[in-house]
């Protein structure tokens, strides 16, 4: 029994002596030669024998490709004694741009990789073999030129024909400019080609703040997907590996894949304000109205009694906070209490609503008839290019009762507290 372990720990050992001088070689592959924009492939690099001490320099790849992930291994099988050794680098890659681009040649350790030429489609697009993408965007601003500070409506639509997992999703962004977004997400289900696709639509308003080229960059969506194209073509890849047992590498492809899907960017031409839009606050909207309402309807006006006027400014096209204030009227026959205004805002069907109120509590000094002036508010019609004005009409009321006392008059109760004020103290000295 001892003669037969000596005789197995003894083949183990020249096992090991044969593993430095196994011969080594390089090889590089993809799991896809072809793939839609947005979508993702995998590098796979596999060094027979002892594996280099450094990774390769994936910064190589940065040039057409973003990394998304690197995973590496190392396995060592032994067969009729002996001994082969792989170390295996599986590299996430996303293409950056559509056409044909090559994946440079890569050193491992002092060897190098052949370089490997990919296909591109645009997004949507049908493949050589007349597949289309498992996941897509498609994107639109509207209108394509605006206003500075005029609401533009960007709409994001993701198409998925199988089930994302984990999905993320970012915002648009552009400089100097506000992004907001508008509701709810629309989901929704739609035919492309031969295939059936599940639609998740989000809106947003943009809001450039300056005139001139309003770059919007383009949201991305990751995701990990069902990998169908791997459970495909999983022999041809790993078939010929030499292993021993199920590949364990397979079964990694056999699972899902990451994906990240970008949206189209947009450049859009934001005009300055226009000189015939005259002066005060600079409103570009669809519509703007002015109104007004009363606590009573009609209001009833009696001297010293107060009556609360409440003044509204709705807008489409711009939110609550871009509303100014509304002026108040002057008068020595009425006292004026304001509240702090409100404002509001929301979406309806791709455009913001925005809302500001302002009430006042009316207090008549004297009886008589007096008119309210008229409140005048200039804005931008965006639909017709347009100066137009909100108008809240002058008013007459007319006011009954009898005159509020005079200033000395009303400073009569401070007099006759004081009074007290000094009886009481008169009281505590004759206390004393």
């Amino acid at each position: 029994m001892k003669r037969w372990v000596c005789i197995l720990l003894l083949g183990l050992v020249q096992g090991l002596w044969v593993y430095p001088a196994l011969a080594q070689g390089v090889n590089a592959f993809v799991d896809r030669d072809t793939v839609a924009e947005g979508e993702t492939l995998r590098l796979v690099i596999e060094v027979s024998g002892r594996g280099p001490s450094s990774d390769p320099d994936w910064s190589l790849l940065s040039q057409d490709f973003q990394v998304l992930g690197t995973d590496k291994s190392n396995q060592v099988n032994i067969t009729n004694g002996t001994m082969e050794a792989k170390t295996r680098w599986i590299v996430t890659l996303a293409p950056q741009k559509t056409g044909s681009l090559t994946i440079p040649a890569l050193t491992v350790g002092d060897q190098q990789t052949q370089a490997i030429v990919i296909k591109v489609t645009e997004a949507g697009a049908a493949s050589t073999t007349g597949a289309t993408p498992d996941i897509f965007i498609e994107s639109e601003v509207k209108p394509d030129t605006a206003y500075v500070q005029q609401q533009l409506t960007y709409v994001l639509r993701i198409y998925y024909a199988v089930t994302p997992h984990g999905p993320q999703l970012s915002d648009p962004k552009a400089a100097d400019a506000l992004v907001e977004r508008l509701g709810d997400d629309r989901q929704y289900t739609t035919q492309r080609g031969d295939r059936r696709y599940g639609v998740i639509e989000r809106q947003y308003a943009i809001f450039p703040q300056s005139s001139g080229t309003l770059s919007i960059e383009s949201p991305i969506f990751s995701a990990q997907i069902p990998d169908t194209h791997q459970q495909s073509n999983s022999n041809n890849f790993f078939g010929q590996g030499g292993f021993i047992g199920p590949d364990p590498f397979n079964s990694l492809f056999q699972t899902v894949r990451p994906v990240q899907v970008r949206g189209q960017p947009f450049q859009i031409t934001v005009k300055p304000r226009p000189s015939n839009s005259g002066g005060g606050a600079w409103l570009p909207a669809e519509n703007l109205t002015a109104t007004e309402s009363w606590s009573s309807d009609p209001p009833t006006f009696r001297v010293g009694e107060p009556v609360t006027r409440t003044l509204t400014l709705k807008a489409r096209g711009l939110t609550g906070a871009q509303l100014p204030e509304l002026p108040l009227p002057s008068s020595a026959d009425l006292k004026l209490y304001p509240d702090r205004s409100a404002t509001d805002t929301q979406a309806n069907t791709g455009v913001v609503v925005g809302q500001r109120e302002q009430k006042i509590a009316l207090v008549p000094t004297r009886p008589g008839t007096f008119q309210l002036p008229e409140i005048r508010i200039p804005w931008w019609d965006t639909q017709a290019d347009a100066p137009r004005e909100a108008i809240v009409p002058a008013r007459k009321i007319t006011v009954t009762g009898v005159p509020a006392p005079s200033t000395p008059a009303q400073s009569a109760p401070v007099q006759q507290q004081a009074t007290k004020n000094a009886g009481r103290s008169r009281g505590t000295e004759r206390g004393r």
